[in-house]
């Protein structure tokens, strides 16, 4: 589909063993060479977006870069590190609005959508010795945010033979803010 400023509605049938082209899915496919900058290479997409015509892009969970729709890079949101405002990895992003909202090792990182960083929203889904790195998030329409997904383990512990600590949140857990008391019901 075309970008625009209207939202597109794909339906893809359940059964794709029938579909051998694109063309049968899709009635208009536009390819969009992206600029390629020093700042704006990408060597991995890990997740990208499309949102009021701009295209976001998580490149191998170090950057999320903005292309305007004809490809041009405009800028990039916040930048990886240890210091106020940066992330050590972008595990997945929200945008909305008014903001964009990275979500961190045990953080969530607000920006402008601009790029401009305004706050960071801290969180612990369990304690100092376990670990939760939650993958994915979304908003809570009870307030406050569902997380899923990530990996999990014990700090300085390597995990036992056999232990799989690929899943520490196989079910939605509700956060409302930066104290464990108020996991939401889920």
């Amino acid at each position: 589909c075309a970008l625009s400023d209207k939202t597109y509605i794909i339906n893809i049938p359940e059964d794709l063993s029938n579909i051998s082209h694109l063309d049968s899915v899709f009635s208009d496919i536009t390819f969009i060479p992206l600029e390629t900058r020093e700042e704006c290479l990408i060597s991995y997409i890990f997740t990208i977006k499309i949102a009021d015509s701009l295209i976001y892009i998580n490149n191998n969970r170090k950057q999320l870069l903005v292309f305007e729709k004809n490809g041009k890079f405009k800028y990039q949101i916040g930048s990886q590190g240890e210091g106020p405002g940066e992330y050590l990895e972008i595990n997945d992003y929200i945008i909305n609005k008014d903001n964009i909202e990275l979500l961190d090792f045990k953080k969530i990182l607000t920006y402008s959508l601009t790029g401009e960083y305004l706050e960071t929203k801290n969180f612990d889904l369990l304690n100092d010795t376990v670990y939760c790195n939650a993958e994915d998030f979304c908003h809570s329409p009870l307030g406050g945010y569902y997380f899923w997904g990530g990996t999990s383990g014990k700090f300085g512990v390597p995990m036992p033979p056999g232990v799989n600590n690929s899943s520490c949140l196989s079910k939605l857990v509700g956060y409302k803010s930066n104290s464990p008391e108020s996991l939401l019901n889920t």
